[in-house]
């Protein structure tokens, strides 16, 4: 089933995350869902886009997903000295199911208080399992 697929990436992306100390050290949280009231800085892994393209003897999932990072202006050099520490443990993780992983694009949105700011990684990545197994 395609759920499994996608939460066993995102258990796997979290827990890659979550055991770096380098991370660790410069962020509070990491979440899946939005989270009101939090406190900066912290990470939200999100999927944003699922596409099934199952064949009669393969699973095939096209997986869109985004780890933002949010900060306070201030803290601004956090998410942006994370991230190509972030980028390179993805793309060079063996995760299970996963046959290719990718950076698609990496952009700053900052709030409309102008207080705190968005940094968002997009990725895609292909997940495959053969049906039966």
């Amino acid at each position: 089933m395609y759920h499994d697929f996608i939460y066993n990436l995102q258990l796997s992306l979290y827990k890659l995350l979550i055991n770096d100390n380098e991370i660790k050290t410069k962020i509070n949280k990491i979440y899946f869902p939005v989270v009101q009231d939090t406190k900066c800085p912290f990470l939200l892994v999100n999927i944003l886009n699922v596409n099934n393209i199952s064949t009669n003897v393969q699973n095939i999932m096209q997986l869109e997903f985004a780890i933002c990072i949010f900060t306070n202006d201030k803290n601004r050099n956090i998410a942006l000295s994370l991230v190509s520490k972030i980028s390179d443990k993805i793309e060079h993780h063996s995760f299970e199911n996963v046959a290719g992983i990718k950076t698609n694009k990496i952009e700053f949105h900052t709030s409309k208080d102008l207080v705190s700011t968005k940094l968002v990684m997009n990725y895609q990545a292909l997940l495959k399992q053969k049906i039966g197994v």
